[in-house]
């Protein structure tokens, strides 16, 4: 009996692995399609501040620093094409 529970858990935690993987990918494309991840993020980090989840400061500073980080990723990408 030991072996078909071990398998069933080893299962149960590769198909929750895949679930979280598709759905999250899901979720980015589908907003990327529609062109309101920005918007979506940044409504989102407003709308938890009041129902004190945390700090304050956590998904301000997520958002705030979201198109930075963007844009510094974009440029290191585009050097790493322009020298190669």
């Amino acid at each position: 009996m030991q072996k078909p529970n071990l398998l069933r858990s080893i299962g149960a935690i590769v198909l929750g692995f895949v679930a979280v993987v598709v759905l999250s990918l899901g979720t980015d494309e589908v907003l990327h399609i529609l062109n309101i991840g920005l918007v979506f993020g940044t409504a989102v980090a407003v709308a938890t501040i009041p129902m004190h989840l945390g700090p304050a400061w956590y998904p301000i500073s997520i958002a705030a620093t979201a198109l930075p980080c963007a844009w510094i990723g974009g440029a290191l990408y585009r050097g790493d094409q322009i020298s190669s």
